[in-house]
């Protein structure tokens, strides 16, 4: 998924033998920041979420419809 939107030319000569331009872009590297703050900033927000008290998962509504 991170290489799905990264630029088609960029790929090319990454593939092609030049990984440095990968890292050297200053547009990847933006993508690839605000990636990660996103992949941090929804792992403390599921981890400081509440729990509920029949499990997460909505494995009770399961076994109540069946």
């Amino acid at each position: 998924m991170l290489f799905a939107g990264a630029n088609v030319a960029l790929l090319y000569r990454t593939f092609m033998g030049r990984p440095r331009d990968l890292v050297r872009d200053p547009d990847f590297r933006a993508y690839g920041a605000i990636l990660a703050v996103a992949a941090v900033g929804m792992t403390v927000g599921a981890a400081a979420a509440p729990r509920s008290p029949h499990g997460a998962g909505g494995g009770h509504l399961r076994r109540r419809a069946a």
